[in-house]
């Protein structure tokens, strides 16, 4: 199976178990990791921990480590060859080798800043810095229904009903967020953060929204208006 199976986005946060061999996780060259329930592993993840290692932890030689999915494929990446085996996560059961999970690593280093923002590692204008380069994906705000009107597409928050102008992190999130809204054809353009901001100065319009990252998963980052990087 590809990397299209594990939507690191929506599930970074899950608990997950380990299996750790001979005081290593890595075994022939992938990590074979098990999905957790509300109260630790579930009993389809205990079944085939055995299955897989040759019975309970006593009998198979081998210790379980938990950990969020997202600090799992962080190690995973940064050694060499090395990919992920994931049991329980979906419908079905689904390998990432070395290579196909390298291709993930932009992502799973934007959701590592964006996590040392909400866990206040860093503060706002530090992430900022650290994401100036990121490539964002945007449209013009106005744009029409399906219905054939005209509709300003940005975000409103529930806090300070000040408006948003949504941005994306890949092509695919964007697509899915003007699906939902409705919107008919449109242009997708990209930059850098840095130089997106920079563009709102174009206009007072402009001027006055925030910029919201990726305003349909649950790590969304609100910057501002007038929020500039230095």
């Amino acid at each position: 199976m590809t990397a299209e199976k594990l939507d690191v986005w929506n599930q970074w946060y899950l608990p997950m178990s380990v299996v750790i061999g001979d005081k290593n996780p890595v075994i022939g060259n992938y990590l074979y990791v098990y999905a957790q329930g509300d109260d630790g592993l579930t009993e389809e993840s205990a079944a085939k921990i055995r299955q897989n290692h040759g019975g309970s932890p006593e009998e198979g030689n081998y210790t379980l480590d938990e950990d969020l999915l997202f600090n799992i494929l962080f190690f995973a990446i940064s050694q060499d060859g090395v990919g992920v085996k994931v049991f329980g996560l979906g419908q079905e059961d689904f390998e990432i080798g070395a290579e196909a999970l390298q291709s993930m690593e932009t992502t799973i280093e934007q959701v590592g800043m964006i996590l040392a923002l909400k866990t206040e590692q860093v503060d706002l204008e530090a992430f900022a810095r650290l994401f100036k380069d990121e490539t964002v994906y945007y449209s013009t705000p106005l744009g029409d229904t399906a219905e054939g009107d005209t509709k300003l597409y940005i975000c409103t928050s529930a806090e300070d009903q000040k408006g948003y102008y949504p941005v994306f992190l890949t092509k695919e999130h964007l697509q899915e967020f003007f699906k939902l809204h409705q919107r008919e054809a449109y242009m997708i353009l990209e930059d850098n953060l840095q130089h997106f901001l920079e563009m709102l100065d174009s206009s007072e319009k402009l001027q006055e929204l925030g910029v919201v990252i990726e305003p349909q998963l649950a790590c969304f980052v609100e910057l501002p208006s007038l929020f500039r990087i230095k």
